[in-house]
Protein backbone atom coordinates (compact mmCIF):
# COMPACT_ATOMS: atom_id res chain seq x y z
CA UNK A 1 0.00 0.00 0.00
CA UNK A 2 1.65 3.19 -1.16
CA UNK A 3 0.19 6.26 0.60
CA UNK A 4 3.02 8.55 -0.50
CA UNK A 5 2.05 12.21 -0.51
CA UNK A 6 -1.46 11.81 0.89
CA UNK A 7 -1.99 14.82 3.16
CA UNK A 8 -5.53 14.10 4.38
CA UNK A 9 -4.47 11.63 7.10
CA UNK A 10 -4.45 14.35 9.80
CA UNK A 11 -1.10 13.30 11.29
CA UNK A 12 -2.25 9.83 12.34
CA UNK A 13 -2.68 6.49 10.69
CA UNK A 14 -6.07 4.89 11.42
CA UNK A 15 -6.15 2.11 14.02
CA UNK A 16 -7.89 -0.06 11.39
CA UNK A 17 -4.61 -0.42 9.47
CA UNK A 18 -4.04 -3.45 11.69
CA UNK A 19 -6.98 -5.18 9.98
CA UNK A 20 -5.06 -5.46 6.68
CA UNK A 21 -3.13 -8.45 7.98
CA UNK A 22 -1.83 -9.63 4.58
CA UNK A 23 -0.18 -6.30 3.78
CA UNK A 24 3.48 -6.73 2.77
CA UNK A 25 4.46 -3.15 1.86
CA UNK A 26 3.44 0.14 3.51
CA UNK A 27 4.86 3.50 2.46
CA UNK A 28 3.96 6.58 4.49
CA UNK A 29 6.48 8.78 2.68
CA UNK A 30 5.58 12.50 2.66
CA UNK A 31 2.27 11.92 4.52
CA UNK A 32 3.24 13.97 7.60
CA UNK A 33 2.02 11.17 9.87
CA UNK A 34 3.37 11.73 13.38
CA UNK A 35 2.10 8.66 15.19
CA UNK A 36 1.67 4.99 14.34
CA UNK A 37 -1.09 2.99 16.07
CA UNK A 38 -0.12 -0.03 18.14
CA UNK A 39 -2.39 -2.14 15.90
CA UNK A 40 0.43 -2.06 13.35
CA UNK A 41 1.79 -5.17 15.09
CA UNK A 42 -1.12 -7.10 13.53
CA UNK A 43 0.52 -6.70 10.11
CA UNK A 44 2.23 -10.06 10.45
CA UNK A 45 3.15 -10.25 6.74
CA UNK A 46 4.64 -6.74 6.55
CA UNK A 47 8.13 -6.85 5.04
CA UNK A 48 8.73 -3.19 4.12
CA UNK A 49 7.77 -0.09 6.10
CA UNK A 50 8.72 3.40 4.90
CA UNK A 51 8.48 6.03 7.67
CA UNK A 52 10.07 8.91 5.76
CA UNK A 53 6.94 10.91 6.57
CA UNK A 54 8.39 14.42 6.26
CA UNK A 55 10.60 16.19 3.75
CA UNK A 56 12.29 18.89 5.84
CA UNK A 57 13.53 19.02 9.41
CA UNK A 58 11.44 21.22 11.72
CA UNK A 59 10.20 21.25 15.32
CA UNK A 60 7.18 19.22 14.18
CA UNK A 61 9.45 16.52 12.75
CA UNK A 62 8.42 13.82 15.20
CA UNK A 63 7.20 10.33 14.43
CA UNK A 64 6.11 8.25 17.42
CA UNK A 65 6.74 4.58 16.77
CA UNK A 66 5.22 2.02 19.15
CA UNK A 67 7.65 -0.47 20.66
CA UNK A 68 5.56 -3.33 19.23
CA UNK A 69 7.26 -2.64 15.90
CA UNK A 70 10.23 -4.75 17.02
CA UNK A 71 7.94 -7.79 17.40
CA UNK A 72 7.17 -7.86 13.68
CA UNK A 73 9.09 -10.96 12.62
CA UNK A 74 8.81 -10.58 8.83
CA UNK A 75 9.80 -6.90 8.73
CA UNK A 76 12.98 -6.76 6.65
CA UNK A 77 13.19 -3.18 5.39
CA UNK A 78 12.54 -0.17 7.60
CA UNK A 79 13.10 3.28 6.12
CA UNK A 80 13.46 6.06 8.69
CA UNK A 81 14.08 9.78 8.44
CA UNK A 82 17.64 10.75 7.60
CA UNK A 83 17.90 12.73 10.84
CA UNK A 84 16.85 10.16 13.43
CA UNK A 85 17.60 10.35 17.09
CA UNK A 86 16.37 8.45 20.10
CA UNK A 87 15.91 9.04 23.78
CA UNK A 88 16.75 6.62 26.55
CA UNK A 89 15.96 6.55 30.24
CA UNK A 90 19.58 6.64 31.40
Amino acid sequence: MDLEGIQSLDGQLAEQIGDVIHLRFLSLKKTHIQELPSSIVNLVCLETLNLETIEELSWESIVLIPTVLWKMKKLRQLYLLKWCNYLTDE
